[in-house]
């Protein structure tokens, strides 16, 4: 009797030992999930707090970029010449008379540039030291105006050879921008007219002044 009794507290013991194993093992796998869900918990708050971060950093560029904003005037669309204002438009006579035929007159190179595609205009080019204007002639009628002028410095001190955030710093915003390829072309508008600046490796290549 009593050796059965002793088989079976020890069966009873065996058992149990194994249910505490069990237990145990249960409650350790619950605590290393909780671990793990704890550190995949921090992980997501401190991620968000990141992506919190890069919001108002990049809020913050745009409300300095906004508030940088130039308004441009008429002024920053005329190149003015020996006493002549130059602009989008209009009959190069004048400019051709004073920079050409006048007794200050500049050098000048005229080249013929082309035809456009309905064969109604022919196009000039005028290069003068420092710019170049060129102009539109319909065949049909024979009128002229300037269609295009480029410079090598801007009336807000831009020049060839700046970079886009000197551009940025004095123009501010562009009203539209376009990347092809390595080259960056940025825009201002003021009414009919365009301001046009192409950028290479951060570098000012082209300014120009155009109708829209």
């Amino acid at each position: 009797m009593f050796k059965k009794l002793i088989l079976v507290v020890s069966i009873a013991l065996i058992l149990t030992g194994c249910s505490i194993q069990n237990v145990m093992k249960k409650y350790i796998l619950e605590e290393k999930d909780t671990e793990v869900n704890d550190r995949i918990i921090e992980v997501n708050v401190q991620t968000t707090e990141v992506n919190d971060r890069t919001t108002e950093d990049y809020t913050e560029d745009t409300e300095s970029i906004d508030k940088d904003t130039i308004e441009l005037n008429e002024d920053d669309f005329k190149v003015y010449v020996r006493g002549i204002t130059i602009e989008v438009g209009d009959d190069p006579q004048e400019m051709i008379d004073t920079l050409e035929n006048g007794p200050d007159s500049m050098d000048c190179i005229l080249t013929y540039v082309g035809t456009d595609s309905e064969l109604e205009n022919h196009y000039y080019c005028r290069i003068y030291e420092g710019f170049s204007v060129y102009t539109m002639v319909n065949i049909v009628s024979g009128e002229s105006i300037i269609s295009q002028i480029n410079i090598s410095a801007t009336k807000r001190g831009i020049k060839i050879g700046d970079s886009f955030k000197d551009l940025i710093e004095k123009y501010g915003t562009p009203n539209d921008e376009m990347i092809v390829g390595d080259t960056h072309y940025v825009y201002y508008f003021y009414k009919d007219k365009k301001l046009s600046f192409t950028i290479e490796d951060d570098t000012i290549n082209n300014i120009r002044i155009s109708m829209k």
